[in-house]
């Protein structure tokens, strides 16, 4: 019999995939299959300033560095400490010189609160969450906080499931 999902609690949201192995490997493998042709979507720019919103395992966080080179730097928040710390093994063994490509940065927080300082705030070029806002009790006052984040003139890019209008029978 398949394994129920962990589900991750906190007083803000519930994250019903959890992060148990053989999950995350699940949803990594989704990541894969997805990442490419949903950069071409997304269409981050060569030394964009980027905000990735729960940036899980770190995958599209990295394309997002690679693709767009010199002068990005790219900052992913991930409030579960596992996928963040999957996500920086990832940094840490991604394709040669990638540090030297983009600045890529992985740190810890709650998109409801995002952990980000005081000179951040209005800066980013542009803010990406993907599957994020379906978890979360209040999405648009995340939104909200993506709109705050990027510039004048900067881009919130959203993605997500919304499974009260979806169903498969």
């Amino acid at each position: 019999m398949p394994e129920k999902p962990e589900e991750m609690t906190t007083s803000h949201s519930t994250y019903i995939h959890g992060s148990k192995a053989n999950e995350q490997a699940r949803l990594a493998a989704l990541n894969e299959y997805l990442n490419s042709g949903y950069i071409g979507v997304v269409r981050p720019r060569r030394g964009d300033k980027i905000l990735d919103v729960g940036s899980g395992p770190g995958q599209f966080t990295l394309m997002m560095g690679e693709m767009t080179g010199h002068g990005t730097s790219v900052l992913g928040i991930e409030r579960d400490e596992r996928q963040l710390e999957q996500a920086r093994r990832m940094l840490g063994s991604a394709m040669p010189g990638i540090r030297d490509i983009a600045r890529v940065e992985f740190r810890q927080g709650d998109a409801m609160n995002l952990p980000l300082d005081p000179e951040e705030w209005g800066g980013f070029d542009l803010a990406h969450a993907r599957f994020l806002l379906e978890h979360l009790p209040d999405p648009g006052s995340v939104v909200a906080g993506m709109a705050k984040a990027v510039r004048p003139g900067g881009r919130v890019f959203l993605s997500d499931d919304d499974h009260d209008v979806f169903r498969l029978t």
